[in-house]
């Protein structure tokens, strides 16, 4: 079955570039067993994946709760030390366990950091040792950084000193070396880089003439300075390419000394994807370990001895898992060398990023040298066909898994939602699921995003086979109702139109608008949709005649009803008018529903106003009334402020300024604030980041000047007025939150 890989994994195998030479057997090596080939020229792929050359049994190494365990490195035992397990977890914990008494018991826990970019962790994905053992350092593979920093992408690895104690509770251990090689990598995505890491003596890369991509000749360490005797070679998530670096650790340069391209041979058997390295020192072969999207199979690569492909890794295998393992999320591999084999066996650990069960690692067995392998198991069915998702979604409505185009039938079939980051979602296992909004503690209405679903299909005889349906990014619903706007008018005296006459020039039509319901209110009942209102004159808009209302997460309207009016002009005349009210999503934020738009019935054509008779003028007098601004500014959720201005001395709401100016103490700059009748919510943004929440601020709120007239008729006079607010500058201190 043709396969979409969640972007998490690295797709392909690995096929090398000149790289090691004396096949299974070294100078200092043991020999090869006779269940395995001897490689001396150049191998064949295999035709099919195999049984694991090794117990069917699992036990449960080490247990415990939550995610994340990956990278796994084995150390022997030494004659003053046990042997140890050196475990990484994605956020940025280092783990030491000892065996005693054939338990492991964990010694060391280290929360690692790094440098700046670091400093909330890195994303440690793989581990490993030289051969110098954890006294020389333990090197870990990061394909970013924690929290906030994980959305940048920073391929690195870092040494770290374990020969002292671990740093106090809460601290971090800083790494004594960081090579960055983002710059060999652009376009990398964040969560789509390193996934293991694995170091190789120069011995074995000299003796075997490994090819120098940079001098074309065979590789000389002494060109590369103290780079810990060996190469380090890492795994690269997108694109599935593998390459070969020396590090520098005095001078803290890098290299990349060869680049291995991925190759389809061991995705044609089932082992398409690689969360895992292991180098077989032993056998001079890498293990390239792949997770539950196939089953946790191993595809093998094989030192060549000679003829034209002598230095590089060939594909010789491709391992099922043992029966005893569960088909999880497996993203380390380890197993200990020959030297330690009892009873034809050594013990292999896996490690388990979903700690399924509550069972972080896992142990096994391989055989040693002498032990048969298991012949190969017979070959097994495979599935056609991919499951799919309808090409569009509804939020708010089910959407389903379809299999049907699978075949033959499955007996059993899983699913896992996932969203748009490939991360699972908790709890979405059933064929059906519904993507709906949710509302943030600021008010804030989060729209789901683009959805998945990782399918697993098993069957007597055939393989189980998983595949990822591709993304359906659920579409905004539509209203439930759109009732137009409803218009009347009256003229200058607030006479209404009673008896059916067309609207005049001069009068004032008046909308009302009954709110329109949707299933966001239904789900949302604090939710009110926006509105744009276009008066139209024949059907035509009116220049300047649009309207924009736009309620705040906290200012709702409770009555219902939304007015709207506008004055008949003189260029109305014989034309009808109507009203037009549209959809409007609210500011900075992603449209909830479908466009709409309704309008209003249209009036009779326009007639002349009627004619007035004028009265004797009346003298005019003029008078000023001076008033005082009050400023207040109070502190919101999510720093933001609400600024408020009134007037004293009967200066009207409505004509005060519609602007401000307001500058926070510890931000630079100013920040222009547009009122409305007076009021204006401000998010201070990122210029503030710095600014903690519940510290006190000072802030300082400049209210221009304004002035306006009013006219006022008495029974003997016309009375002018000029009101004047001076400009009003206020200090106040808040408190942020």
């Amino acid at each position: 079955m043709q396969q979409q890989r969640l972007r998490r994994r690295l797709t392909g195998v690995f096929m090398a570039v000149a790289m090691f030479a004396g096949g299974l057997v070294s100078a200092a090596g043991p020999a090869a067993s006779a269940a395995e080939p001897d490689w001396g020229g150049a191998p064949s792929p295999p035709a099919a994946a195999t049984t694991w050359p090794g117990g069917s049994a699992v036990t449960t190494a080490l247990s415990g709760t939550g995610e994340d365990t990956s990278g796994l490195a084995y150390e022997p035992a030494t004659a003053d030390a046990p042997a140890k397990l050196w475990v990484v977890n994605n956020r940025s914990y280092l783990y030491r366990y000892d065996r005693e008494g054939g338990a492991w018991v964990r010694k060391e826990l280290r929360l690692i950091g790094g440098t700046p970019a670091f400093s909330l962790g890195p994303d440690s994905e793989g581990v490993t040792l030289t051969g110098g053992g954890s006294a020389a350092g333990v090197y870990v593979a990061s394909e970013r950084g924690n929290g906030t920093q994980n959305g940048v992408s920073r391929v690195s690895i870092l040494r770290y000193d374990v020969t002292g104690p671990p740093p106090t509770s809460g601290l971090r251990q800083n790494a004594t070396h960081e090579w960055n090689l983002t710059p060999d990598f652009p376009g990398l995505e964040a969560n789509s880089g390193f996934e293991s890491v694995e170091w190789v003596p120069d011995a074995d890369l000299v003796t075997a003439g490994f090819v120098d991509q940079n001098t074309g000749a065979v590789y000389d360490p002494s060109r590369y300075g103290d780079h810990a005797e060996g190469l380090f070679f890492v795994g690269v998530e997108q694109g599935g390419g593998i390459h070969a670096y020396a590090l520098n650790h005095t001078t803290g340069a890098y290299t990349r000394i060869a680049t291995i391209a991925a190759t389809a041979d061991a995705a044609r058997l089932g082992a398409g994807t690689v969360m895992g390295l292991h180098w077989d020192v032993d056998r001079r072969q890498l293990w390239a370990l792949c997770d539950n999207h196939c089953s946790g199979r191993v595809a093998v690569y094989q030192l060549v001895a000679g003829g034209e492909k002598r230095g590089t890794l060939q594909l010789t295998r491709v391992l099922n898992r043992p029966s005893g393992l569960p088909n999880s999320n497996w993203e380390g591999l380890a197993f200990a060398p020959e030297a330690e084999c009892v009873s034809g066996v050594r013990p292999v650990w896996w490690a388990d990023d979903n700690g399924a069960g509550g069972v972080l690692i896992r142990q096994g067995t391989l055989n040693c040298p002498g032990v048969p392998t298991t012949p190969p198991e017979a070959v097994l069915g495979e599935f056609t066909g991919e499951a799919v998702l309808p090409e569009t979604a509804v939020i708010g409505e089910a959407v389903t898994v379809d299999v049907s185009g699978i075949t033959p039938t499955p007996d059993r079939v899983s699913i896992q939602w996932q969203d748009a980051d490939g991360a699972d979602l908790a709890g979405e296992t059933a064929a059906g699921h519904t993507p709906g909004y949710e509302r943030a503690p600021d008010g804030t209405i989060i729209v789901p995003d683009a959805r998945r679903a990782v399918v697993t299909v098993s069957k007597a005889g055939y393989w189980d086979t998983t595949t990822t349906t591709g993304y359906v990014e659920p579409e905004p619903p539509t209203f439930l109702a759109t009732p137009a706007p409803a218009l009347s008018w009256a003229d200058a005296d607030g006479h209404t139109d009673t008896g059916g006459e067309p609207p005049r020039i001069g009068d004032t039509i008046t909308a009302t608008h009954a709110e329109w319901t949707s299933p966001v209110e239904a789900a949302h009942r604090f939710y009110r949709p926006g509105y744009a209102y276009e008066w139209l004159r024949d059907g035509q808009p009116i220049p300047g005649a649009r309207t924009e209302i736009v309620e705040t997460r906290t200012d709702w309207q409770t009555d219902g009803t939304t007015p709207v009016s506008y004055t008949v002009k003189a260029a109305d005349l014989g034309r009808t008018l109507s009203l037009r009210a549209s959809y409007l999503p609210w500011p900075d934020h992603p449209p909830l529903l479908q466009p709409a738009e309704a309008v209003s019935e249209a009036t009779a054509p326009v007639e002349a106003a009627k004619p007035v008779t004028v009265p004797p003028a009346k003298p005019r007098v003029t008078s000023t009334a001076s008033a005082n601004y009050r400023v207040a500014v109070k502190a919101l959720t999510g720093k933001k402020l609400r600024i408020t201005v009134t007037a004293n001395r009967g200066y009207a709401k409505s004509r005060l300024p519609g602007r401000a100016t307001l500058r926070v103490a510890g931000v630079k700059g100013s920040y222009p604030v547009k009122l409305r009748n007076g009021t204006a919510t401000l998010r201070l943004g990122g210029k503030a980041k710095r600014l903690k929440k519940g510290k006190r601020v000072r802030v300082t709120a400049t209210v221009p000047r304004a002035s306006y007239r009013t006219t006022k008729a008495t029974s003997t006079q016309i009375v002018t007025t000029t009101h004047r607010a001076a400009k009003t500058v206020k200090k106040l201190r808040v408190r942020l939150r």
